[in-house]
């Protein structure tokens, strides 16, 4: 079913938003009940408080995401810095990663869906 896991996360995200209760509001009566999602709850809850900011529209539906996505190009690149700096990686090596790492494809398009790969990588790469 395409976009079961975003209707999950964003289904509590606008709980989350509307009575700042993490549950999904659509899915009760069905066999889920209030199941807000199969996913730690950071990613409905930055949600939520974007919605609760910016408001319900197609915009606000992948800012939390897009955000993430950019932190993790960041991050990424402060890395790489860091092993250039320390004399880890050459400048060449540090520069063909960076071109690499930011050219792509795939996580461009994961960075653009309200999924939480993108949260997740942010926060491994911040963590490191």
């Amino acid at each position: 079913m395409a976009g079961y896991d975003e209707a999950l996360i964003n289904d509590a995200a606008i709980g989350v938003a509307r009575s700042g209760e993490l549950r999904g509001p659509s899915f009760e009566g069905t066999p889920l009940g209030s199941v807000f999602a199969f996913y730690p709850p950071g990613l409905p809850l930055v949600q939520g408080a974007v919605f609760r900011v910016f408001g319900l529209n197609r915009w606000s539906l992948r800012t939390a995401t897009k955000l993430a996505h950019m932190a993790v190009c960041v991050f990424g690149l402060l890395i790489l810095r860091i092993l250039w700096e320390r004399g880890v990686l050459s400048g060449l090596a540090a520069f063909t990663a960076a071109v690499l790492w930011l050219s792509d494809v795939a996580g461009f398009w994961i960075g653009r869906m309200a999924r939480s790969d993108s949260v997740e990588e942010a926060l491994a790469l911040g963590a490191a």
